[in-house]
C-alpha cells in the first residue's frame, strides 16, 4: 500500500507539483459547475472526500491483505462513490474494476489494482497534505 500520510517530502517533486495542484483544480471546476458549490463549500467537500477515500483505501488494502475479497469490494464501492462525486472517471473506472472483480471472485491481482489507485489518486490527497502545513 502506499503510504498516503507519509510519503516523503523529497518525493514530491515539481512534476508531483503540479501534478497534484492540476487534480485539484480539476476536482474543484467540476464541484463548482456540477453542484454549484462556493469555493469554501469546495475545499470542505474535498476535505471530507479525501478523508472518506484515505479510509477507505485503508480498508480495501487491509481487505486485500486479509483476503477478504467481499470486504475489498465493499471499499471499492465506497471509493467509486466518492471518486464519481469528484469528477474523477478515470479513477472511477479503477475502482469499479476492483469492485466488479470483488464482487465476482475474480482471482485477479489486487495489491496491484489497489496500489494503482492509491498512485492516481495520490496527487489529490497529496494536495490536503501541501495545504494543511
Amino acid at each position: 500500500m502506499v503510504d498516503l500520510e507519509h510519503r516523503k517530502d523529497e518525493d514530491m517533486d515539481t512534476k508531483d507539483t503540479v501534478e497534484s495542484e492540476q487534480m485539484f483544480a480539476a476536482v474543484a471546476q467540476h464541484l463548482m459547475k456540477q453542484y454549484n458549490l462556493t469555493a469554501n463549500q469546495v475545499t470542505q467537500m474535498v476535505h471530507l472526500s479525501i478523508q472518506t477515500l484515505k479510509g477507505s483505501l485503508a480498508v480495501a488494502d487491509q481487505a486485500c491483505q486479509d483476503g477478504d475479497i467481499g470486504e475489498l469490494a465493499d471499499a471499492a464501492h465506497k471509493i467509486k462513490g466518492v471518486l464519481l462525486s469528484l469528477g474523477l472517471d478515470r479513477q472511477v473506472e479503477m475502482a469499479r474494476g476492483i469492485e466488479v472483480s470483488g464482487k465476482a471472485g475474480r482471482k485477479v491481482d489486487y495489491p496491484a489494482m489497489i496500489a494503482e489507485l492509491q498512485e492516481s489518486v495520490y496527487p489529490l490527497i497529496s494536495s490536503e497534505i501541501d495545504n494543511s502545513q
